[in-house]
């Protein structure tokens, strides 16, 4: 199972495999960054101002029911998406990823 971390505090959410080797991150953007292993497989994902990233309350990321991540590939590039789900709504996010990391990966973590 994958990992979940969030921190009321600073307003970081981590994501990542339960067992991994890591080898170096990616900055997608200045709140985004993906941590992919010496394969290019993608084993973590942090959130620096994550409820500001997500326009939800900081609250709401304390306990998510669901959140599911993956990598797609398309035309215009690869493409981080995102599915958070809470007990009341739904969030997705779409963001361009540099072409650094393998669009196989996913991870999903379940409260």
């Amino acid at each position: 199972m994958d990992k979940y971390d969030y921190d009321i505090d600073v307003d970081a959410l981590v994501i990542r495999k339960s067992v991994y080797d890591y080898a170096y991150s990616i900055d997608v953007t200045s709140e985004i960054i993906l941590d992919v292993d010496s394969n290019k497989n993608l084993i973590g994902i942090e959130f620096l101002d994550a409820s500001k990233v997500l326009d939800v309350e900081p609250e709401l990321l304390i306990n998510p029911k669901k959140i599911f991540a993956k990598l797609v590939s398309t035309d215009e590039g690869i493409i981080l998406t995102m599915k958070f789900e809470f007990d009341s709504f739904t969030r997705e996010v779409d963001t361009p990823v540099d072409n650094l990391v393998s669009s196989k990966d996913s991870l999903m973590v379940t409260a």
